[in-house]
């Protein structure tokens, strides 16, 4: 999904054909460009962070040539058919991942996701593990990628083919869906709260907060507030407008999507449902992408 991310077979199979002499080459050339971040948090006053800004101008930036941050551009799904991958399989067993993209990365739309998942995890184990035991390795999450908001599903089992878990994830969404538009919860200005509250409770450390801003600033929070951003949002959802987000969201056609599914594609009945990916390199060239950071309030 990431521009400049790679599979580690590819990765693998360039590495044989690096010669020491590369790798040397590589080595001293390496940090003849960077980009360079820095935070500094904690008791710290104004005059000691301009004295380490000034000792990294001087120490690093002025002895190297420095360059724009690599852009983090992600595919855009959304004008595709949900598309598949197939895995070979490592032990006699079966597994299907859903990945499902959201529209923008706007922060009405990340509220949305966080809060579907939340509504949809708990219900998705009981149902797909606990009643109808199709495997022992079930479980869903908010899945963002480079600050972009989505969902996954996923089930591995010893029994089960890709078929019927890939069948059992879609219908489940489409059930929970129609539940959620025909028979919204009672409490759910109190399932709004609590899961608006996660977002912006303190933090339990001074190391949890720093790893939280830390990754703020890598996502252009600057002013480190987009969780309470996406906690105001959250307080405006109605069940009709999440159920019709998750409507969206689940249709094959309206929204990008993407299947990871082991087994043989040309022979998988999910061969007839998707188009395959056959090679993810390929396809990553071919594939339009979503600008960094672009956002709608």
């Amino acid at each position: 999904m990431q521009a400049h991310a790679w599979e580690a077979q590819d990765i693998a199979t360039v590495l044989e054909q690096v010669s020491y002499e590369q790798l040397l080459l590589c080595s001293e050339q390496l940090l003849n460009q960077y980009h360079l971040q820095a935070y500094m948090h904690g008791n710290w006053q104004k005059q000691h962070a301009r004295q380490m800004q000034q000792h990294i101008q001087t120490s690093l930036i002025d002895s190297a040539t420095t360059c724009s941050e690599i852009d983090r551009q992600i595919i855009d799904l959304s004008g595709m058919d949900r598309m598949a991958i197939s895995i070979e399989r490592s032990q006699d067993e079966s597994a299907v991942v859903l990945y499902l993209q959201a529209r923008t990365a706007s922060v009405l739309d990340k509220a949305k996701t966080i809060l579907l998942e939340q509504l949809l995890a708990s219900d998705f184990f009981h149902e797909l593990r606990t009643e109808k035991q199709l495997g022992y390795l079930v479980g869903s999450g908010y899945y963002p990628i480079n600050n972009h908001p989505g969902l996954v599903f996923y089930v591995q089992s010893p029994h089960s083919t890709e078929d019927q878990l890939e069948q059992a994830i879609i219908t489940f969404l489409e059930q929970r869906a129609e539940a959620l538009l025909q028979d919204p919860p009672e409490n759910w200005p109190a399932i709004v709260h609590s899961v608006a509250r996660q977002l912006i409770d303190q933090d339990i450390n001074f190391a949890v907060k720093v790893q939280k801003n830390w990754m703020a600033i890598a996502n252009k929070d600057f002013t480190f507030d987009e969780n309470m951003r996406i906690a105001n949002a959250m307080q405006t959802i109605t069940p009709a407008q999440l159920a019709d987000f998750c409507q969206r969201l689940i249709s094959p056609t309206e929204n990008g999507g993407l299947v990871l599914h082991t087994g043989d594609e040309l022979h998988s009945p999910l061969r007839q449902r998707y188009e395959h990916i056959a090679n993810v390199s390929e396809f990553k060239l071919s594939a339009g992408y979503i600008p960094t950071y672009l956002t709608v309030e």
